[in-house]
């Protein structure tokens, strides 16, 4: 805040919309000489907010000592930036060592483009990248969905976790997670107990129609 005039103000008032420090408050009915400047400073904690751009305004008046007002104000723009992933597995139920292929979705749920867009699995790799980056610019923008995918075999009940992460404009790294759930069946449930792979109630299925011939009839 400087003072162009030729003669030393008071501040009397000093408000944003978002809540001032007391660095800025005790501003506050202090003076300012002519030609002189103060600054102060206070922190907003965007984090929990919907990604999209926040404008704040800082309006200052300050008085004379005849009581002559002047104000002015000042404007800035946060952007917050996001990114999403949805994990899913499929199939998401199967016998032991069977293939199971997961498919990552990711997003750009604000309004600015990304970069360095990396996705992972803590139980699956590679995760390869599919389709998605309609203009070939290698970077995530509002409008786009990118898709990966990673497959491997299972044996036991799996629980693993994607994590996608970009780079905003200002160089901040956002992060996003996901999880999928794949259950292993033993022979018990599959009704295969002999594990020929094939449920034991069709052993007797010498002709393939699916109905045991001993009850055909």
């Amino acid at each position: 805040i400087t003072n162009d005039s030729v003669e030393a103000v008071i501040f009397s008032d000093l408000t944003d919309d978002y809540p001032l420090s007391t660095e800025c408050t005790d501003l506050i009915g202090t003076s300012l000489g002519a030609g002189a400047s103060a600054s102060c400073q206070y922190t907003v904690d965007f984090s929990g907010d919907a990604p999209g751009a926040y404008n704040n305004t800082a309006d200052v008046t300050v008085t004379d000592d005849e009581g002559n007002e002047a104000s002015d104000s000042a404007s800035e723009t946060v952007q917050i930036a996001s990114i999403q992933v949805e994990k899913s597995a499929s199939p998401e139920v199967i016998m032991s060592g069977d293939l199971v292929e997961y498919t990552y979705v990711v997003t750009n749920p604000g309004d600015q483009a990304l970069t360095n867009i990396a996705v992972s699995d803590d139980k699956c790799a590679p995760v390869t990248y599919v389709s998605g980056d309609d203009d070939g610019d290698s970077e995530l923008d509002p409008d786009e969905t990118w898709v990966y995918t990673c497959s491997r075999t299972i044996a036991v009940d799996t629980v693993n976790t994607a994590t996608a992460s970009g780079t905003d404009p200002a160089g901040t790294t956002v992060l996003d997670t996901d999880t999928a759930s794949v259950d292993v069946m033993t022979p018990e449930e599959d009704g295969d107990q002999d594990g020929d792979g094939t449920p034991d109630f069709l052993d007797d299925d010498v002709d393939g129609d699916g109905i045991p011939n001993n009850v055909e009839g």
